[in-house]
């Protein structure tokens, strides 16, 4: 009996617990104590949606910002890590001005891990003192930037910080950067279009009668019409015009032939 009311409360916590995470968006969940209030700030290309909850001691606040284009929330990756960190410095000194104008002075920052995500935790004092007074972790995902705050309304809890800060989850198959492969594959496309090109360049030289312009290009065997000599598929030009146009000389019977095998001057054995 006692085992079983052990397992119901149990499920009666976890469920609970469970129930304590709010949903921010697919990817972000977070427990923010107490009655969780919403508000959105639209503006021509940003979305800003606000959740948050205070009580006489704590305050808990969720930012989620994304862009729009074409009145359509988009999701642009940052190409590498350079350029990842670029968007948090830019957020943070965001973040920074903002929580300025609280009361909340900046003190440090620093890179921290979440998973395989890249974050920043950010850490605020009193103006008149050294004492900590908020703490936020700043995290880009998909192009959206979050933003999750606790700070000092009478006191500042360390627990209360941790759990806030600990709870949150990121779910779902959220990225912070794009495909670097897909960004460099446009030179390589272009490279093998260029082959294409080439090698059908070829073969309808290639199907050209011997009368062909001297500017083409024969991949047959050459024999020499005179002595029926095959002649070398590599072969060492004798003078300007075989270096600017192809043929060779037969080594046989020394008679000079284009590159399709057309005699220019007869030779002597």
């Amino acid at each position: 009996m006692k085992r079983s009311l052990i397992v119901i409360l149990f499920h009666i916590i976890f469920s609970l617990s469970l129930f304590a995470q709010t949903r921010i968006d697919s990817n972000i969940s977070i427990n923010i104590p107490g009655e969780v209030k919403t508000q959105n700030f639209n503006e021509t290309s940003v979305i800003l949606k606000a959740f948050y909850a205070n009580d006489k001691t704590n305050s808990y606040a969720v930012f989620r910002q994304s862009f729009l284009s074409e009145d359509k929330e988009i999701n642009n990756l940052p190409p590498d890590l350079d350029s990842l960190k670029r968007i948090y410095n830019q957020t943070i000194a965001s973040q920074i001005r903002s929580m300025n104008k609280k009361g909340f002075i900046f003190k440090d920052s620093v890179e921290i891990h979440l998973g395989k995500f890249v974050a920043y935790k950010l850490k605020y004092t009193d103006l008149n003192s050294s004492t900590q007074n908020a703490e936020s972790i700043i995290l880009c995902l998909n192009g959206i930037n979050y933003v999750f705050t606790y700070g000092k309304v009478d006191s500042f809890v360390n627990k209360n910080k941790d759990d806030f800060l600990k709870s949150l989850k990121i779910d779902g198959s959220p990225e912070q950067i794009g495909n670097i492969q897909e960004i460099s594959s446009f030179p390589i496309a272009t490279m093998i279009l260029y082959i294409i090109i080439i090698v059908v360049v070829i073969i309808i030289l290639k199907r050209k009668s011997n009368s062909a312009s001297k500017f083409g290009i024969n991949l047959s065997t050459v024999y020499c019409p005179v002595c029926q000599t095959k002649q070398p598929q590599i072969r060492i030009p004798k003078n300007i015009n075989q270096i600017l146009y192809g043929g060779n000389t037969c080594t046989n019977c020394k008679t000079e032939l284009d590159k399709y095998g057309n005699i220019i001057k007869e030779g002597n054995k």
